[in-house]
């Protein structure tokens, strides 16, 4: 919405800053009026004539004014207002939380409202989709970094279902702070595999630390390309801190995941024999090429480009192992060992793989094996 230049109006006032209780009481009158909050001031919300309760907020973008000659005008701009929507789908904290990050960015020389004008180009104002779009192209698959497919799944599914429409602008710290709120919390989701509905868990503690980690690197991404002055998220700590596993398989739960794995087929049996042959981690093989092997195939030298460190990784072949490997079907289609369509693209839908080798360890008698 393009912000208008604001006539000198005297809005109804109230001597406290405004309440939630105060705000379910209010009565239709007939008539529209607004009430300010002295807490912040430029909050207002406007009350319809036939009831409709819409937040809004008065600011002056420093230096935008018209050169007049008035000093308040050359010094910090024109007198506008932006609507911030609709009381009660936007609280009082989000109104107030909103209406703080507008002023400010006007303190520093940046319209908000500017960013939904019209201009001569169709692109309109970028929004969390756009985003998390441009993140997922221009630096997570761009740079070929191992964590980006969950990475991506996180922020679309959490921060994208939360945020998609919202400006990247107004954005706050407190919308991650609830958002992070809500992901501590399990739940479930229905996820069709073909004719089967299965219930799948989502969310928890290790969920919410992901979504803070990604989503704060997401917003520094967006400040290096110019989509918003700063990153609001950048002193939000990890609350979420993840206990180390001591829980290990012992020979025998080794043996039943083995049996299990192997009446599973290409390829996801020959998958997760191999991780257990060297103990090697689940991306490195479901990313693993033809060419990382060497010509007597007795070692897969993973590049340096695959790791954060820069450094190479050599995974020592078994003969076990090397017959395996010599066992997949060759890829016609591209260089991966573990594929789905000839070699393209690498095996994926790991949470799908794991529930079928849960399904065969339950058939032999191991239902009870930790996740």
């Amino acid at each position: 919405m393009e912000p208008q230049v604001e006539p000198q109006e005297a809005p109804v006032t109230v001597a406290r800053p405004l309440t939630d209780t105060q705000l379910r009481k209010l009565k239709v009158t007939g008539e529209r009026y607004e009430l300010t909050d002295p807490g912040l001031p430029g909050l207002a919300l406007r009350i319809s004539a036939k009831g409709q309760k819409t937040w809004t907020v008065v600011y002056r973008v420093r230096g935008s004014g018209e050169a007049s000659g008035e000093r308040v005008a050359r010094l910090t701009g024109d007198k506008r207002r932006l609507t911030l929507g609709d009381y009660p789908s936007v609280g009082l904290a989000d109104a107030r939380a909103k209406a703080a990050e507008i002023k400010r960015l006007a303190r520093s020389g940046i319209d908000a409202g500017e960013e939904g004008k019209p201009d001569d180009s169709p692109a309109a104002v970028p929004v969390v989709a756009d985003l998390i779009d441009r993140y997922v192209s221009d630096h997570l698959r761009r740079n070929g970094l191992r964590a980006g497919s969950n990475a991506e799944k996180q922020l679309r599914l959490h921060v994208g279902g939360a945020w998609n429409t919202k400006p990247v602008v107004s954005i706050t710290r407190g919308d991650l702070v609830r958002l992070l709120e809500r992901v501590r919390v399990p739940f479930e989701v229905e996820v069709r595999d073909g004719d089967k509905v299965e219930l799948r868990k989502r969310g928890g503690p290790g969920a919410a630390a992901e979504v803070r980690k990604w989503t704060r690197a997401m917003f520094q991404f967006a400040v290096e390309v110019g989509l918003r002055p700063d990153n609001p998220f950048a002193d939000v700590r990890n609350r979420d801190k993840q206990r180390s596993r001591d829980r290990v398989l012992s020979m025998p739960e080794l043996a039943a995941v083995w049996r299990a794995a192997g009446g599973m087929g290409y390829p996801w049996g020959p998958y997760y024999q191999l991780i257990l042959l060297t103990g090697d981690r689940r991306g490195e093989w479901a990313r693993a090429q033809w060419d990382w092997l060497d010509n007597e195939g007795v070692r897969l030298e993973i590049p340096a480009a695959q790791y954060k460190t820069g450094k190479a990784q050599v995974v020592p072949l078994s003969n076990q192992a090397r017959a395996i490997i010599q066992a997949l079907p060759r890829a016609e289609a591209g260089p991966f060992l573990f594929s789905s369509d000839g070699g393209a693209t690498p095996v994926s839908g790991f949470s799908k793989a794991k529930a079928r080798l849960d399904r065969h360890l339950a058939t032999a008698g191991h239902g009870d094996m930790a996740p």
